[in-house]
């Protein structure tokens, strides 16, 4: 009705009786998104780019998607920061093939910039080249047993053995 009356969808909704009809709308703000980037972690084997893109796609558009098995961990790129945040908010310890996810914003984004446009900005330093550990150690023990602790408990599929915990904890 209010379309009618209007000659386009945004003065309808922009009138006292749209807003009358429907109630003043106040939708999540998600204006202070800082990237349009999520990392995803509790990523095991069991959950495929599929499993991911299909929970994470009702937020909005997914640009890509990259699964880290080896570091237990995935990167859910949308088109813009709303959606991403939006995801956040609503996933997070959602709970997928039996695995709680944690969500968070990367601890390192560095924003894209137009191929076209030639910036003189530095960069980071790149990545130490040292060996990186992954789980599990030892053949069968649970690494974040070891370091960090590890989150998963009695369910998880690594050894954990009781005085080597924390061993391997850095200061």
């Amino acid at each position: 009705m209010l379309l009618e009356k209007f000659s386009t969808v945004q003065a309808a909704l922009a009138s006292a009786e749209a807003t009358r009809v429907s109630g003043p709308a106040s939708p999540p703000d998600y204006s202070g998104s800082p990237c349009p980037s999520l990392w995803v972690g509790n990523i095991t084997v069991d959950l495929t780019e599929t499993h991911i893109r299909n929970l994470f796609k009702t937020y909005g558009d997914i640009e890509s998607i990259r699964v880290l098995h080896e570091r237990f961990c995935a990167f859910v790129n949308f088109r813009n920061a709303n959606m991403a945040a939006k995801a956040l908010d609503k996933l997070q310890g959602v709970e997928l093939e039996n695995t709680r996810l944690v969500i968070r914003y990367p601890d390192r984004w560095i924003p894209r910039t137009n191929p076209g446009i030639i910036t003189t900005a530095t960069h980071p330093p790149p990545l130490s080249t040292g060996p990186r550990r992954l789980a599990p150690v030892n053949g069968d023990q649970c690494f974040f047993w070891r370091t960090t602790g590890c989150i998963h408990g009695d369910k998880c599929r690594y050894k954990h053995i009781p005085d080597q915990r924390g061993r391997d904890k850095k200061p």
